[in-house]
C-alpha cells in the first residue's frame, strides 16, 4: 500500500521451531535497490524504515514499533532489523502466521528541485524473489549441546589418564617418571578397595515431623531425599560424572593442594515427589513438587 512518498508491505512467515530449542536472537533482512528515476546527481540513496509487529489475521492493524533505521547506500543493499521480541511472543503464543508491517519512508530524497540531495531507495518486492525478505532465526539447541559438553568431557578424561595415568608423570618433578606410581595415579582399570570413599548417592530418610513440617505437609510423612556422601578423589572418572571444571580443579589440588581444593561431591540431578499439603485450610495435591530428592550425585 503507496501513501504519497510513504509504502507499507505486510511480510508474512510460517515458522516452526522444536520446543527444546531457545530463541537467541532474530533478524529481518530487506533487499532495497536505488530508484533510477531519483533526479539527483549524487550516487547516494536512502530511505527512512520501521519495522512494526503486526497481526497477521488483520491486515489494517500494525501493533507496536520493533526497529527502524535510516537506509543509505550507493547502491543495492541488505538491512538487517532486530525482531527478537516479537518472535519469542510467537513462538511462545503459537497462534497464527508470523507477521510484520514495513513501512518505507522517502520524503526527504530525490527531491526535483535539487541536484545535491540523496535519491531514493526502494524495498524489492518482486513476486518469487526470495532473497527480497528473509527472516533469519538463531536458536539454542540444549540437546545438542549437551552431547556435545559429553564428547568433550570425555576426550578430557582421556587425556588426563594418558598424561597421568598411563605415562606416570608426576608436576613435581618435572618430566621424570616416578619409580612408584603413587595410588592415586593408578589406571582406573585396578579396582578401587574402598568405593564407598569415593562420591556416591546414599539413603537419607526425611520425616517431616522431625523438621516441622507436618504442620503443613500432609502425606507423605516420611520420604527418601538421598544425599550425596563421599570424595572426588583422583582420578575422576565417567561414572563421577565429573565437569571438566572439577577436573580442571582436581589436577591442580593434585599439583597444589594449597592452591586448590578437591572438588565436591554434590547432586547433579534432583527428582520431584507427590506431596499432599494444606494452604489457608484446604487440602492439595501437587504430583511434581520439583527438587525434592537426589537423582545423581557427581563431582563439581
Amino acid at each position: 500500500m503507496t501513501n504519497g512518498p510513504k509504502s507499507r508491505c505486510r511480510l508474512l512467515f510460517n515458522i516452526s521451531v522444536p520446543n527444546h530449542e531457545k530463541i537467541i536472537n532474530a533478524e529481518l533482512q530487506l533487499l532495497f535497490f536505488p530508484d533510477a528515476r531519483s533526479n539527483v546527481t549524487s550516487q547516494s540513496f536512502k530511505a527512512t524504515v520501521k519495522v512494526y509487529e503486526a497481526d497477521g489475521n488483520n491486515f489494517a492493524s500494525s501493533t507496536h514499533l520493533l526497529d527502524g533505521e535510516e537506509v543509505v547506500a550507493s547502491q543495492s543493499t541488505r538491512a538487517k532489523f532486530e525482531v527478537t521480541r516479537a518472535i519469542q511472543g510467537w513462538i511462545k503464543s503459537g497462534q497464527g502466521p508470523t507477521a510484520f508491517d514495513v513501512v518505507v519512508d522517502r520524503k526527504d530524497c530525490g527531491a526535483s528541485d535539487s541536484t545535491k540531495g540523496k535519491g531514493c531507495l526502494n524495498m524489492s518486492m518482486s513476486v518469487g524473489d526470495n532473497a527480497a525478505a528473509a527472516l533469519i532465526i538463531f536458536s539454542d539447541d540444549f540437546n545438542s549441546r549437551r552431547r556435545e559438553t559429553k564428547k568433550e568431557l570425555k576426550e578430557m578424561i582421556l587425556h588426563e589418564e594418558e598424561i597421568f595415568l598411563l605415562t606416570g608423570a608426576d608436576w613435581n618433578r618435572g618430566n621424570q617418571v616416578p619409580s612408584e606410581v603413587p595410588h592415586f595415579q593408578r589406571p582406573r582399570r585396578t579396582k578401587r578397595k574402598a568405593d564407598r570413599e569415593y562420591c556416591h548417592r546414599t539413603s537419607l530418610k526425611v520425616n517431616f515431623k522431625d523438621i516441622g513440617w507436618d504442620s503443613w505437609i500432609v502425606a507423605p510423612p516420611e520420604y527418601d531425599a538421598f544425599e550425596c556422601r563421599g570424595m572426588c578423589f583422583y582420578p575422576l572418572t565417567d561414572e563421577l560424572t565429573p565437569s571438566k571444571h572439577a577436573l580442571i580443579q582436581t589436577l591442580v589440588n593434585l599439583r597444589d593442594p594449597k592452591k586448590a581444593n578437591m572438588a565436591c561431591c554434590v547432586p547433579i540431578k534432583l527428582d520431584p515427589i507427590t506431596v499432599m499439603y494444606q494452604e489457608n485450610g484446604r487440602i492439595t495435591i501437587r504430583y511434581l513438587y520439583e527438587e525434592m530428592k537426589v537423582a545423581e550425585c557427581g563431582c563439581r
